[in-house]
């Protein structure tokens, strides 16, 4: 039984064996196919960095300082779902001698459009803020464009394999190997990233806004020649 079971797996073995090396040996032709789309961001974090600090020997409180910034924030009209406090801290600053606890508080806001950040930033000129900065750009359906954007670079590479082979009065077979090669995603600034230049602010502060967001992916894929 045992010498009948080790030879049926020697068998299925070698016919497996030689199914590979035969599709090894399968004529195939192998391209690379592109596309890219340009989209604009429909959303913008904005990080407020909000701390203490001691003004004529005495400390202007985080509660003082929060109470100004949240009536801009009010006044802008921002939703509570579009606002998060994603740090409180205390650092003490001064000399060795003398060292005091500053509190500080750092809040994300989030924007549909770059009108909206600027009437808030405008809100803030006249209030004690440690530091403001666009933290990161994106789109509400980037998910949706990469995977569109994936397929048709897809398409594109299938195309160029038909046109290719046309002209060696050869076939397009069935897909062998299909990748998305390293290299591809965001050629402007890396979307979604957690630091964005403060060029960025000082564009949409001039009412210019933010340039298109430059989405590319390629795919190699491989068919067999029929």
């Amino acid at each position: 039984m045992y010498k009948a079971l080790i030879s049926t797996l020697l068998l299925c073995f070698a016919v497996a064996t030689s199914i590979a090396q035969n599709n090894e040996t399968d004529p195939y032709i192998e391209v690379n196919g592109s596309a890219e789309m340009d989209i604009t961001p429909d959303i913008i974090v904005y990080t407020v960095v909000l701390r203490e600090y001691e003004k004529d020997r005495k400390i202007v409180s985080l509660e003082d300082i929060e109470g100004g910034f949240l009536i801009a924030v009010n006044a802008s009209g921002i939703k509570k779902e579009n606002i998060k406090i994603t740090n409180v801290s205390a650092s003490a600053l001064g000399t060795k001698r003398k060292r005091k606890a500053f509190a500080s508080k750092t809040y994300n806001l989030t924007f549909k459009d770059p009108s909206g950040l600027k009437d808030f930033t405008d809100r803030l000129d006249n209030l004690d803020i440690e530091s403001q900065s666009i933290s990161k750009v994106t789109h509400s359906r980037l998910p949706e464009f990469r995977l569109e954007l994936k397929k048709t670079a897809l398409l594109a590479a299938k195309n160029k394999a038909e046109a290719l082979l046309s002209v060696v009065d050869s076939k397009l077979g069935k897909p062998l190997l299909i990748r998305e090669l390293a290299g591809g995603n965001y050629s402007r600034r890396n979307i979604g990233s957690n630091s964005i230049s403060n060029d960025d602010l000082d564009v949409l502060l001039n009412g210019i806004g933010f340039k298109p967001i430059k989405l590319r992916f390629e795919i190699m894929a491989r068919f067999r020649i029929d």
